[in-house]
Parts: structure tokens; sequence; C-alpha cells
């Protein structure tokens, strides 16, 4: 499995492209911990996975800090969600399901995650690409200087959100 490590701020963060079903199983068995029990968002279900349609066209990333699994993403190649209809680039990548783990969730943490993600998609070609998420969320990042606009208007989705793009 292909690892990229990136050090972009105080955290040294590291992607794994999952390459086998047992790391896709890894992420979907922790988004359905994140989103089904913690979050609620999803029912839970007995497989205690959480998945849709857009898996398949999707590539799942393990994020590591010093070699431990903290947690993951789904980049959707195919963008025909919701969120494609909602803006004008079509080509667009959607980074969605992001998760950190509560017991690694630190502003910083969260910080180098979203700054490393960056750096790897755009070392990889992969952008322009979108995101959705809460306004706190949103606010949030720009405080810490990450540039990212807004591309939609708001809509519920587990509570108030919207689509940002980061600015090339």
């Amino acid at each position: 499995m292909e690892r990229l490590n990136i050090i972009t701020g105080v955290n040294p963060i590291s992607f794994r492209q999952c390459i086998t079903e047992e790391d896709v199983k890894f992420c979907l068995q922790m988004r359905h911990k994140i989103y089904c029990e913690d979050l609620e968002f999803i029912s839970t279900n007995e497989i205690g996975e959480e998945s849709d349609e857009h898996d398949t066209s999707a590539l799942h990333y393990i994020i590591e800090n010093n070699g431990v699994a903290i947690g993951c993403f789904r980049l959707v190649l195919d963008c025909t969600t919701h969120i494609a209809s909602m803006i004008e680039n079509k080509g667009v990548y959607e980074i969605s399901r992001f998760i950190i783990e509560p017991k690694h969730r630190s502003p910083q943490m969260l910080t180098d995650a979203i700054l490393s993600m960056r750096t790897m998609m755009v070392s990889s070609g992969l952008t322009p690409a979108c995101m959705t998420m809460m306004p706190a969320f949103a606010r949030f990042l720009k405080s810490r200087g990450i540039s990212i606009e807004p591309k939609s208007e708001y809509f519920m989705l587990n509570g108030k959100r919207r689509v940002y793009q980061y600015k090339d």
C-alpha cells in the first residue's frame, strides 16, 4: 500500500490509499462508529459498516499520525452526488466522510490533517476538490489560514451545511 508522508504543521500526517478490501473495511467500520453510533447521523446496522453508492467510485484513505490510524476520508472521483448539482465546476472531486477519531482530534491535528490532505491532492493532480461542512468548521478552517470559498447556498444535511472548495 502506497503511503504519502506529509509534514505541513506540527503533526506528521500520512495517507495510505486503501488497496485491499481489509483496509476499505477498516474505513467503513470507522465511519460506522463515528457517523452511526457516536453522531447518530445514519442508522446503525448489523455489519457495523457505513457505506453508500458513492463508495464504489471513490478512493479511500486512512489518515495516520506517527504510524497510528487516526482517521479516514474518501475522495469521490465521479462526483455525481447532490453536491455536484450545487456547484458550477462539474469536474471537481468531492472529499467526503472525513473523520478524525475524537481521542486524536485537536485544533492542531485537524488543521494539519486538512493541510496535508490538500498538499497530497495537489501533488497527485486531484484538484479541484470540494467538501461539505458545517459553518463552524468552515470558520475554524478560515481562522487557521486555510483558503476555502463557498460554492453553494446553505442546505440541511444532518444540520446546516454548505459546499466549500479549496482556493487554488
